[in-house]
């Protein structure tokens, strides 16, 4: 079964995401959220590359 976007927004805002939108597109959800890099974070010191293709995002701002 399917996760609805309700589902979805959920988890990502238990997690602490900043659900900007959400949508389908080719039968996936696409979710825009925003997310800031603070001391302490993993991210924090990686390249952005590396976070595109580690965590199979796309960075659209930076």
């Amino acid at each position: 079964m399917k996760p609805t976007g309700k589902e979805v927004v959920f988890a990502c805002a238990a997690f602490g995401e900043n659900v900007l939108s959400l949508f389908h597109l080719n039968e996936q959800i696409v979710m825009v959220t925003e997310y800031k890099i603070e001391d302490g974070d993993t991210l924090n010191g990686l390249l952005l590359s590396e976070i595109a293709s580690g965590y199979s995002v796309v960075p659209i701002l930076y």
